[in-house]
Formats: C-alpha cells, structure tokens, sequence
C-alpha cells in the first residue's frame, strides 16, 4: 500500500470513529482521545489529517452534503410521478440513515448547531429544502399535487418533519422503526397532497 492509500485509509478510519463518537455523544461529549484510541491511531495522526474536533464535524457535515448532491442527482434523472419521487427520496434517505454513521452523526451535528459553528453547518438543510421545492414545483405543474400547495412552505415543512421523526427513531429505537415513521408520515400527508 503507498503512503497515499494508507494516509487515506487512515482519515477514513478517523471519520467512521468520529461518527460513531459523534453518534453516542454529540460534539460536546466526544473527545480526541476516545476518538484516536477507537480508530487505533495516535493523537498526533489524528491532528495531521484534521487539526480540531470542528474540523472533524465538518468532514461529517460533508459527507451530508455528497448526500444531498446524489439526491439532486436522481431528481434531475427522474421521469416519472414527482409526489412518488419525494416518497422515494425520503425512503432512500432513511436507508441511508441506517446504513452510514457518517451521515447520521452529520444529521445530529447539524442539530447541534449551536455547539458546532461551522458555516457548513449552517447550510446543511438549506440545498435540501431547495431540492424538494423544485421537485413540488414540477409536481405542480404536472399537476400531480394539488394547487393550493406552496411548494416553499412544503419543503420546509417535509424537511423539519423528517428531521423530526430520524431524531425520535434514533432516541427510542437506534433507527430500528425510521422506515414505519416515513411510511407513517406519507400516508397522512398523501391525502392533503393529491389532486382531486
């Protein structure tokens, strides 16, 4: 392995031990040193790849930000029913969530705002609710939504009530029930949404 590859191995390990810290502790609770003894590397390694613990929420809050990236992406791609589009990237989102400590330790950070000041932070669901307005506006057009629905006002809403409902799975189940939460949350909003 070059030294590239293992310097890139080693900030990877840091980023999954700093998740899971992030994860279990919020920024406050986690430390440097719990962090670099769970990735197995010294504290100097760990201050060569990221010089603080703000440095670390901010390769997290990246992580987010990739998320948001590929969900743009399929939105662009899509051809079909935009309501059953934002179903999907909610779902997707919520995999996501179970599947990437990374991303769920950015999703709490970013909850955390006031102890991680970071101005990636402060954007962190700014892209995502722009993403779901765009995808309501098509809807609209499309007439797939119905018209009294301002997709502005929406997105802010699905994008607090989403954040709402991965904050409570995580406290009462460890995301165990997240995916009966957002089929819970579709079929009480479905109705309010469609045409007709």
């Amino acid at each position: 392995m070059t030294m590239q590859a293992r310097a890139q191995q080693t900030r990877r390990t840091i980023i999954e031990a700093a998740a899971d810290a992030f994860v279990t502790r919020g920024f406050a609770g986690a430390s440097l040193a719990e962090i670099a003894d769970q990735a197995g590397v010294t504290k100097g390694a760990l201050y060569f790849h990221f010089p603080s613990k703000a440095a670390l929420a901010s390769a997290m809050i990246e992580v987010q930000r990739e998320a948001n990236a590929e969900l743009a992406e399929r939105v662009d791609a899509y051809e079909g029913d935009r309501l059953e589009l934002l179903v999907d990237l909610t779902r997707a989102l919520g995999r996501r969530l179970v599947d990437d400590a990374t991303l769920r330790a950015a999703m709490r950070l970013a909850v955390e705002r006031g102890e991680v000041e970071d101005a990636v932070i402060s954007e962190t669901y700014t892209r995502w609710e722009q993403l779901v307005a765009e995808v309501v506006r098509a809807a609209k057009e499309r007439r797939e939504v119905a018209g009294h629905i301002d997709p502005e006002r929406f997105a802010r809403f699905l994008v607090a009530a989403f954040t709402g409902l991965q904050t409570v799975s995580l406290v009462e189940s460890g995301l165990g029930d997240l995916d009966d939460r957002v089929e819970d949350m579709w079929m009480l909003l479905r109705p309010g949404l469609t045409v007709g």
